[in-house]
């Protein structure tokens, strides 16, 4: 999920702006692809869902992902789960085709501090080191703990979408190669978006029959997502792949190709 903040975006000085390739502020890195939110009403807190039986409680605030909703066994057949509405400490997720509703209990994280001047905050989301007031003589307070923020679990580029380099096995040739299996005809075309950027195209391949072979772009981190005619995109395992590329080329990039959305 990109956050584009437009106090952050127009305190960049122009060489930074320049530099960059896209204008995102911040990135929350999620265990599926999203494909919508909803807001509780004071704006604080996100439910993404995706595609299937996925949904994920993010922290709007602070750009932290929660925790991932797990589907209890009574609805573990549900084929998609929809988040309906937040209620006090209670997230309400519709289960279908069962229609049943389960609720999805947390705690509500204490509210951010208060906001930093533009400037500062643009160090803040991108990982600058905002300058430091002077020390005060008044003890500071200990920071409360957020009890509900589990850390998701650890990806794995080859069982799911990963929002870390993946580490895949060097392959011959200096190139990027892949095999897709399943739905294979429905793949018009494997996409590779960056460096560092997630909307920025930087080559297209044509798969032959199953397999994907792409030329070694230049060194950074890129995104790699299968995609249908016209650009649709396919429900895939994993949906993408992020990898770092450097001087060798890199192998079993893979996709199941399970339909469409």
């Amino acid at each position: 999920v990109a956050v584009f903040d437009p106090a952050v975006i127009g305190a960049r000085d122009r060489d930074s702006s320049r530099e960059r390739t896209d204008d995102a502020s911040a990135v929350m890195p999620l265990p599926f692809e999203p494909v919508g939110l909803l807001f509780s009403e004071d704006g604080r807190l996100a439910a993404a869902w995706g595609t299937g039986p996925q949904v994920a409680l993010l922290d709007a605030t602070r750009f932290e992902l929660l925790r991932e909703v797990a589907v209890p066994k009574s609805v573990e057949e549900a084929a998609a789960l929809r988040p309906v509405v937040f209620e006090p400490e209670v997230l309400r997720v519709a289960c279908f085709p069962s229609r049943a509703l389960m609720p999805v209990r947390f705690i509500v994280p204490p509210p951010p501090a208060p906001a930093l001047p533009a400037a500062a905050a643009v160090s803040q989301l991108e990982g600058n080191p905002a300058p430091t007031a002077a020390p005060s003589t008044a003890p500071a307070a200990a920071p409360s703990p957020v009890l509900a923020a589990a850390p998701p679990p650890a990806p794995s580029a080859s069982v799911h979408p990963s929002a870390a380099p993946s580490l895949a096995p060097a392959a011959p040739g200096g190139r990027l190669v892949g095999q897709l299996t399943g739905r294979v005809e429905l793949v018009e075309a494997v996409v590779l978006y960056g460096p560092g950027s997630i909307v920025q195209e930087r080559t297209r391949v044509t798969p032959d029959g199953g397999a994907w072979s792409a030329p070694l772009p230049v060194p950074g981190t890129y995104r790699i997502v299968p995609l249908g005619n016209g650009s649709r995109p396919l429900r895939a395992r994993p949906n993408f792949l992020t990898v770092t590329v450097g001087d060798d080329g890199l192998g079993q990039l893979d996709f199941e190709i399970l339909g469409l959305p």
